[in-house]
């Protein structure tokens, strides 16, 4: 473990925070800052209260402090006060929440620090890093407490010793030469405030890159998919002037360049959660499919085959709408990204503009530290999210085929079915139409059975047959012709 032994000047802890603008989320993010505020032994700041979520709609940004606040300290940012103790010594703080709403979302900005100078105008002292962990108890300003729908940006900032200011940006020339030992101070400095700031290794982003901004060494740490949830921290060690000076005179439109970065890296996150949800439902589809093959395989389909098609179609059906609207998630993940990716362009130029308007000090102009974030993740989102669309959207209109051909194997089998019951049916009423008239029609000749009773003669030319053989003959010979004629009547009816 890092033996805490470095100290800096003047530390600060910048939480930049985003919420999607929701009526399920009313004062969420703004009421964490008075349970943070509470860890540091501050009361009663009630920022919720102090706030107006329906402040001039109309605007794209604004302010969202209510107006009779500004009043009360001239500020739209509201000020606090605290103490901190190490080493048995008091040190004083402050810091200030400044509530404010960027087009669709709430967001925030909130500032612990170490103040340059004290109450008699002097500079403060050099405190050791291992401070830092006490502008973050209970881990009260990572992720997992924020819990800030749209993510968050940490930055800590802080002064290089003197003694050691020197050693930037002449680094910058030998930092491919580690045996120089003077990129390796500066970065152990960061990795030192890191781990003083998160004191739970566990907890601890892991270190992604390095660079310059305004003139100064920054590092940044955090790599998508490390860690769940993801981090994004940058430490940030001034050592000229002009950087303080910048990053003053930039620091709304930073608040502004965190928000579209980190909604563009939230939209990428949902994204990867849409494609694991489409795979998924199209490896299910693809089963499904087999499925209907191995049941349409017969020449001619049951009436139980038929049952299983209509089951299969439904869950066909149910799954090519999950389809649709996870296909119409991504896109509205690409368009996201897409909108904000110009957004964070556009306000790097501004940032651009303003840093080289009355600056001669060339080297802090570079902005390639926040450049690098547009040129390379925010086009690589882009294509692996065109490249998965490119993947599912065919299936789309695969599924969508493969449910039009299931119905028609349906409707086609369902008629011929029914056809067969049809004749089947109807043959069946032939024969007993048939039969019901034959034995009606040999009732009514039956009915002279009372002859039976006459008396019996040998029958001759002279003497005919008994009266009774006479019906009972009549009455089958009219049978056999009432039937036969039935018959014949019902087939060609049919």
């Amino acid at each position: 473990m890092t033996i805490m032994k470095r100290q800096v000047y003047a530390p600060n802890i910048h939480l930049f925070a985003y919420d999607l603008q929701s009526e399920k989320k009313l004062y969420l993010l703004y009421a964490k800052v008075d349970e943070i505020l509470a860890k540091l032994n501050i009361q009663n700041f009630n920022l919720p209260q102090r706030i107006d979520l329906q402040k001039e709609p109309e605007r794209l940004r604004v302010d969202l402090l209510k107006n009779e606040e500004i009043a009360k300290n001239d500020n739209i940012s509201p000020p606090f006060q605290g103490k901190f103790t190490l080493d048995e010594k008091s040190l004083n703080f402050e810091g200030f929440a400044y509530p404010l709403r960027i087009q669709d979302s709430y967001s925030l900005a909130l500032n612990i620090r170490i103040p340059e100078k004290d109450e008699k105008d002097n500079d403060t002292e050099y405190v050791d890093t291992a401070l830092l962990s006490q502008f973050n108890p209970d881990d009260c300003l990572l992720p997992n407490f924020i819990a800030s729908s749209l993510g968050q940006t940490l930055l800590i900032t802080a002064w290089v010793a003197e003694d050691k200011r020197d050693l930037f940006p002449d680094y910058l020339e030998l930092v491919f030469e580690e045996s120089s030992g003077k990129g390796s101070y500066l970065r152990d400095l960061a990795q030192e405030c890191l781990e003083a700031f998160i004191p739970d290794r566990e907890k601890q982003p892991s270190f992604h890159r390095e660079g310059q901004l305004f003139g100064s060494p920054i590092y940044e740490y955090g790599i998508l998919g490390d860690k769940t949830p993801y981090q994004h921290i940058l430490v940030w060690l001034f050592c000229n002037k002009e950087t303080d000076k910048k990053f003053s005179e930039c620091y709304q439109d930073l608040i502004d360049l965190f928000c579209h970065r980190n909604k563009i890296i939230q939209s990428y996150r949902d994204s990867r959660q849409v494609y694991k949800a489409l795979d998924i439902i199209y490896n299910k589809i693809e089963q499904e499919i087999d499925a209907v093959e191995n049941i349409t395989k017969p020449d001619s389909l049951s009436e139980d085959d038929l049952n299983k098609l209509q089951q299969k179609l439904k869950i066909l059906a149910k799954s090519a709408s999950e389809y649709t609207r996870l296909l119409r998630d991504l896109e509205e993940q690409r368009h996201t990204i897409a909108i904000n990716t110009r957004n964070y362009g556009e306000k790097l130029k501004k940032i651009k503009v303003k840093i080289e308007k009355d600056s001669n000090f060339w080297f802090g102009n570079d902005l390639s530290f926040l450049e690098s974030f547009l040129s390379g993740n925010c086009r690589r989102f882009q294509s692996q999210i065109k490249a998965n669309q490119g993947y599912f959207v065919p299936g789309e209109k695969l599924l969508d085929r493969a449910i039009a051909s299931i119905r028609g194997i349906v409707e086609i089998e369902q008629t011929r079915i029914d056809r067969q019951l049809a004749k089947a049916d109807k043959g069946l009423q032939n024969e007993i139409q048939a039969i019901g008239i034959a034995i009606g029609a040999g009732a009514i000749m039956a009915s002279t059975s009372g002859l039976i009773t006459q008396p019996w003669q040998t029958p001759s030319l002279s003497r005919p047959l008994h009266p009774f053989l006479t019906a009972f003959f009549l009455s089958v010979i009219f049978a056999v012709v009432a039937g036969w004629g039935v018959r014949l009547w019902q087939k060609t009816k049919d």
